[in-house]
C-alpha cells in the first residue's frame, strides 16, 4: 500500500521515460503519504482512445466522479 494505477492513451514512452515517470510518482507518494519505497507499487496501462469511454470513463471515472481528487476537464 499504496498501489497507483496510471491509465492513459498510448504515448509510446521509452524505457527511460517510464523510469522517470516511476521515479516522479514514487517521490510524490513518499512525500505526501509518508510511504516507503518498499510499500509503493505502480502500474501503467495504455488504452485505445476508441475504448477509453467504455473501459475507463464508464467503469472508473463516472461512478466515482464525486470522489475523484481531480476531475477531468472533459465531458463525462
Amino acid at each position: 500500500m499504496p498501489h497507483i494505477t496510471i491509465k492513459a492513451f498510448p504515448r509510446n514512452l521509452s524505457a527511460e521515460q517510464l523510469a522517470k515517470l516511476e521515479e516522479a510518482v514514487t517521490q510524490v507518494i513518499k512525500e505526501q503519504l509518508n510511504a516507503t519505497d518498499q510499500s509503493i507499487s505502480i502500474d501503467y496501462v495504455e488504452y485505445d482512445p476508441a475504448t477509453w469511454q467504455e473501459e475507463v470513463v464508464a467503469v472508473e471515472i463516472k461512478p466515482r466522479l464525486d470522489k475523484l481528487l481531480r476531475k477531468p476537464g472533459y465531458e463525462v
